[in-house]
């Protein structure tokens, strides 16, 4: 009895043996595959080595002939003009000449003094960039031959290459590598781990972007000159805002504002909420307070939530409880969400809107200014569903309703 006993018990100690043996051997494989994955980055900057520059100009008239033979001999003007400045004959293609009657266009009933317009293009590609961004200099020369230069077509834009990736890749990612182990080695640290070798790699991605005046990575932003205003009104005030192109082009962009005094760049994309936009749902959350109001602008009723300016010295939350009253005669009674102010109208304006999400209850009255004529209601996913097909919507107002009425 006493040797089966110790059998037992020898044998559960192997048991327990083998458990522990068993689970240290997993934790050290779940270790083992402990993985963290890091990048890194590498920036160079490099002159471009390869510039295209397409040079345009037009023509109008009535008589196709003669508009033909200016044409080439300014064409003939343009290439001696280029080749005097050490462009190759090579480097130097033209285009055939592009002629639009504007008595066929179809979608047009404006009367023009010219029948014709010929545009015609000359286009220089040159790896020697430093001598063609010279030459762009001096394009006002040619203005003494008559030709003057037509800019702005998306179809024809100077384009800037840079070729020798290819010989400061393994540079870069050597040095890629070791940021990117740099931040692993430091992950290790915090959580008390060793670091190992590479477990996967890829090359990743590699993008060239120019860089604007301030020697910055940035997309291109146009330069502003000035503002000035045109005209003040009660709500609005109209301003022309002066801009200069990646060419030089001085261009003009009509604008309002509900700012009655901007006078400089920061004053046009830093100022206050100029509006609040309510996001509204009952308290079963199974509908959603819209409006039907009738808007002056477009002489017709508008769905819309409901929204309105934010009065001076008030806060947005403030704000949404006055607007929601005036319009509906709802209380708000839960604020769930104040989302970032937003533009409302980027095309033409700078006002910045913010929408507060909540829910509200009461009983809906009309409401109590007379400038406005609005029926507000409550309506469910369906009832949305339908009006979304049936009525125009604020843009704002029809996106939210779609992805709203769908989930």
């Amino acid at each position: 009895m006493q040797s089966r006993l110790k059998e037992a018990v020898v044998l559960a100690v192997a048991i327990l043996g083998l458990g522990a043996f068993l689970y240290c051997a997993m934790i050290h494989v779940k270790d083992r595959d402990r993985v963290v994955f890091v990048r890194g980055l590498a920036e160079r900057e490099v002159p471009a080595d390869y510039v295209i520059w397409p040079i345009v100009f037009k023509e109008v008239g009535n008589d196709l002939s003669a508009l033909y033979e200016t044409v080439q001999a300014k064409t003939l003007a343009l290439e001696k003009f280029l080749q005097d400045n050490g462009v190759a004959k090579e480097e130097i293609t033209k285009a055939s000449p592009d002629i639009t009657d504007t008595q066929s266009e179809l979608y047009t009933s404006e009367q023009r003094p010219f029948r014709y317009v010929v545009t015609m293009s000359v286009t220089v590609a040159s790896a020697n960039v430093g001598k063609i961004r010279e030459l762009m200099e001096k394009q006002g020369e040619l203005l003494k031959q008559g030709i003057a230069f037509s800019e702005g077509d998306f179809r024809y834009r100077k384009v800037y290459s840079f070729n020798g990736l290819n010989a400061i890749k393994p540079e870069m990612i050597d040095e890629a590598n070791k940021e990117a182990r740099a931040a692993a080695e430091k992950f290790a640290k915090d959580s008390r781990s060793k670091l190992g070798k590479i477990k996967t790699a890829t090359q990743g991605l590699f993008s060239i972007g120019r860089l604007n005046t301030n020697g910055k990575r940035l997309s291109y932003e146009m330069k502003f000159k000035s503002i000035e205003k045109i005209h003040s009104g009660k709500f609005i005030t109209r301003y022309d805002i002066h801009y200069e192109t990646e060419s030089g082009k001085a261009i003009t962009y009509e604008m309002i504002s509900r700012e009655p005094n901007v006078k400089n760049i920061d004053e046009l994309r830093h100022h206050k909420n100029n509006a609040v936009v309510l996001v509204m749902h009952d308290e079963s959350r199974e509908h959603i307070l819209l409006c039907k109001e009738f808007r002056m602008a477009v002489g017709e009723k508008v769905v819309n939530f409901p929204a309105g300016l934010i009065d001076e010295g008030e806060t947005v939350e403030q704000a949404a409880v006055r607007e929601l009253r005036e319009e509906t005669g709802l209380t708000l009674i839960n604020i769930e969400d104040v989302w970032k102010e937003s533009y409302s109208a980027i095309g033409f304006a700078n006002e910045l809107n913010v929408v507060v999400v909540g829910t509200a209850n009461g009983t809906i009255q009309p409401s109590d200014s007379e400038r406005e004529e609005i029926d507000a209601a409550w309506y469910s996913k369906d009832e949305v569903a339908d009006l979304l097909k049936k009525e125009r919507f604020a843009a704002r107002t029809q996106s939210y309703c779609i992805l709203w009425s769908r989930t």
